[in-house]
């Protein structure tokens, strides 16, 4: 995992088993500077996680860390 895909867990990890928005995460996984410069930046992992069973997608939009 890189330093990305930590942020993103880690910050999943805080909802248990509850479904978060990608949004929510763009907002609130990184700095409010990483946001402003990107706000799409944890689109490739909250795409390609599902893929490794890492998590769980619905897609209509909120993600899932696996139990």
């Amino acid at each position: 995992m890189d330093a990305d895909e930590r942020d993103i867990f880690n910050y999943l990890k805080t909802w248990g088993a509850e479904f978060v928005g990608v949004r929510e995460i763009c907002r609130r996984a990184g700095t409010k500077k990483r946001y402003h410069e990107d706000p799409e930046w944890p689109n490739p992992c909250c795409n390609s996680w599902p893929k490794r069973s890492i998590l769980e997608r619905r897609y209509s939009g909120p993600v899932s860390r696996e139990a």
